[in-house]
């Protein structure tokens, strides 16, 4: 129980610390930042196989998804996007702009009367606050993806970070579900065999 307890205050202590690193970038920091990873997505083959794509929509200073979503629409490549109600986490087919609304604390989510998303095999780009080499992840607290996960096994994952969000090692719980890759600034990582790029920090 002290070990859990240790690891739990761990994980808290490297989501207040990164997240304040991330929120406390100049604007135009974070542009150039996207700008890179928007760079590295065009060249990632994974998100324009024309497979479904489930994806957060960016909000404030997370790794930027809209330009992404945006080109997926443009090449007719289904986009789903996340919304929970009850501690319990579904993805929602998105068409255009007015399909999201602000939902809690302003984050965008789909509105009612979106179609659930129901492909047996989508690629699910994960945000976090923090990664590691081996794919696993300290989100916002939540655990919605961690539980959607095990719900929905069949899918591919994909992190998506600004290159000093991954790191070594993170402290790990038994519920905690790793990522197959991770799409940096630098490149992607190929989780669980090191990284397929050298990151730079």
């Amino acid at each position: 129980m002290m070990g859990e307890q240790r690891t739990a205050e761990e994980k808290k202590q490297l989501r207040r610390e990164m997240l304040a690193r991330r929120d406390r970038m100049e604007p135009a920091m974070a542009d150039a930042l996207n700008r890179r990873l928007w760079e590295q997505m065009e060249r990632c083959q994974q998100l324009w196989s024309g497979m479904p794509v489930y994806t957060y929509i960016s909000y404030r200073f997370e790794a930027d998804t809209r330009r992404l979503v945006r080109e997926l629409w443009k090449r007719g490549i289904p986009v789903a996007a996340p919304r929970a109600k009850d501690g319990r986490m579904e993805f929602y087919r998105i068409r255009s702009e007015s399909d999201l609304t602000a939902g809690y604390r302003g984050i965008p989510e789909p509105v009612c009367g979106c179609e659930k998303a129901s492909k047996e095999r989508a690629l699910v780009i994960v945000p976090g606050a923090v990664f590691d080499l081996q794919g696993y992840r300290i989100g916002y607290g939540g655990g919605y993806y961690d539980r959607f996960m095990a719900r929905e096994p069949g899918h591919e994952t994909l992190g998506l970070a600004y290159d000093f969000q991954v790191i070594s090692r993170l402290p790990v719980e038994e519920y905690d579900l790793p990522v197959g890759r991770i799409l940096t600034t630098s490149g992607l990582v190929k989780c669980g065999s090191g990284p397929e790029i050298d990151l730079k920090r």
